[in-house]
C-alpha cells in the first residue's frame, strides 16, 4: 500500500513538472523587431514630392497544436514629402499574419492616416485582407489655389511562408 501511494505522488509529481515546462515553452516568445525603408520620387501637381515607404515588423513564435506555428505583425507606411522633405501626409496598413514555412495567412488588418499640411485632408480609407496580404486604399484631397484634386494610393503588406514581408 505504501509503495501505491509513493508511486501515486511521484507520478503527480512528475505531470506536475511536464506540464509546467510544456506551459512554459508554449507561453515564451522570443521577439526581434526590423525596419525597411524604401525611397522613389513621383511628379505631384508639378513639384516634385517624395514617397518614403517603411516596413516595420516584430515577430513572435510559439508551440501550439504540436507545429511551429508563428505569428508577425507589421506596418507599411507610405509618406509623401514636398522636394523639401517636409512630410504632407501617409497612409498604413498594418496586418498580422500566421506563418509555418509552408504557408501564410493574413488575420487581422488595420489602417491609419496622418496629414501634416493643411493643404491636403482625407476623403476616405479603407482596409481589407485577403490570403497573406494586408491592404488599405486611402484617398487624399490637396487643394491648389482653391480646387481639390484626389489621389488615391493603395499600400499593401504580404507576409510570405516563412514570416518576410514586403
Amino acid at each position: 500500500m505504501k509503495q501505491k501511494a509513493i508511486l501515486k505522488k511521484a507520478m503527480k509529481l512528475v505531470a506536475t513538472i511536464i506540464m509546467i515546462i510544456t506551459i512554459t515553452i508554449i507561453t515564451s516568445a522570443r521577439t526581434s523587431a526590423s525596419q525597411l525603408s524604401i525611397y522613389s520620387k513621383e511628379l505631384i501637381d508639378s513639384e516634385i514630392a517624395f514617397e518614403v515607404v517603411t516596413i516595420t515588423s516584430s515577430i513572435d513564435k510559439n508551440i501550439s497544436d504540436r507545429a511551429l506555428l508563428s505569428t508577425i505583425s507589421g506596418t507599411k507606411t507610405t509618406e509623401y514629402k514636398n522636394i523639401s522633405g517636409v512630410t504632407l501626409w501617409s497612409v498604413s496598413v498594418t496586418g498580422i499574419f500566421t506563418f509555418n514555412g509552408s504557408t501564410s495567412s493574413c488575420i487581422s488588418c488595420s489602417h491609419s492616416t496622418a496629414f501634416y499640411n493643411s493643404e491636403w485632408s482625407l476623403k476616405n480609407a479603407i482596409h481589407s485582407m485577403s490570403g497573406n496580404t494586408a491592404s488599405a486604399t486611402a484617398t487624399a484631397t490637396h487643394t491648389v489655389l482653391g480646387i481639390p484634386i484626389d489621389h488615391t494610393k493603395t499600400v499593401t503588406l504580404q507576409c510570405d511562408r516563412n514570416g518576410n514581408l514586403s
